[in-house]
């Protein structure tokens, strides 16, 4: 895993592709977008990050196929400038825009790429300068794909960035014959947002639907106690965090057997809730 996400626990990735890719089927990448109604809570709170990828040739319901599997849907460099930034945004973006939400978390551009000296394409070039933009303006982590290649007499793996013959020779972005380079310029010299971050809310949503599926580490480690001297597991739980908030369609409260110990809750009304841990 690149280091610029070691320090995470979990990177999750969006969901690449669902369905059949034959016209009158259902099919689709949903990318994040289910993550609106259904995120993920971990033990270690705080410790999520969401990654998406995007290409010019696939599109949010198109396979990126060309024959055999391909599908009459729009590809990403179909979608005008501002189409574009409302799908990028609709299908990634939000979950790191929309702040004190229960999926409110960092995102990660884990792949975008296009071909380069050979890519005459108008839709394909002008699809990269206007998602450089968007990576720009939302001032979004990224990693390139892919950023090495190999080349024979300067042909080869065109996607890459730097490419490198059997001889040693390198050829890079910055030759002088790369339409990228101007892109990927604008990208680096970007200074984005820095200083100091102050701290959110953190919302973390819980199911009641699978007992203690979402638990602490706390009651985690104390079931095989609570199986031996009680013959039960412990209820639903909620992350180790601080005292949460109501919410409606749920009820919270601390375990009184353990004094500061982890939050548990019973369900009020109808409906998923959220735990909401104050940082």
């Amino acid at each position: 895993m690149p280091a610029v996400v070691t320090h995470y626990d979990d990177v999750i990735e969006g969901i690449n592709w669902t369905g059949i890719p034959v016209d009158g089927f259902a099919h689709g990448r949903p990318t994040l977008e289910p993550v609106r109604h259904l995120s993920h809570t971990l033990v270690d709170s705080g410790k999520l990050v969401y990654s998406a990828h995007f290409y010019g040739y696939t599109g949010p319901n198109h396979s990126g196929a060309t024959g055999i599997g391909e599908t009459t849907d729009p590809r990403y460099q179909d979608l005008p400038r501002a189409e574009l930034t409302d799908v990028l945004y609709r299908q990634a973006f939000f979950v790191t825009d929309e702040p004190d939400r229960h999926f409110t978390a960092p995102v990660w551009i884990s792949e975008f790429g296009v071909g380069g000296r050979a890519e005459t394409g108008v839709a394909e070039r002008a699809w990269f300068e206007n998602f450089v933009d968007h990576l720009i303006r939302a001032n979004a982590d990224f990693a390139y794909w892919p950023l090495v290649g190999w080349h024979e007499n300067r042909r080869g793996n065109g996607w890459a960035l730097l490419h490198w013959d059997a001889a040693g020779h390198r050829m890079g972005l910055y030759d002088g014959d790369d339409w990228r380079a101007g892109a990927w310029t604008r990208l680096g010299e970007a200074t984005g947002r820095s200083g100091h971050v102050l701290p959110g809310a953190n919302w973390s949503m819980l199911s009641p639907d699978h007992t203690d599926f979402v638990a602490s580490r706390r009651m985690r480690a104390a079931r095989l106690g609570l199986r031996r001297t009680q013959g039960r597991l412990p209820r639903r739980t909620a992350p180790p965090g601080p005292e949460p908030h109501r919410q409606p369609g749920a009820v919270f409260r601390r375990d009184r057997r353990a004094p500061g110990g982890p939050l548990r809750w019973t369900r009020s009304g109808q409906g998923r809730a959220a735990c909401h841990a104050g940082r």
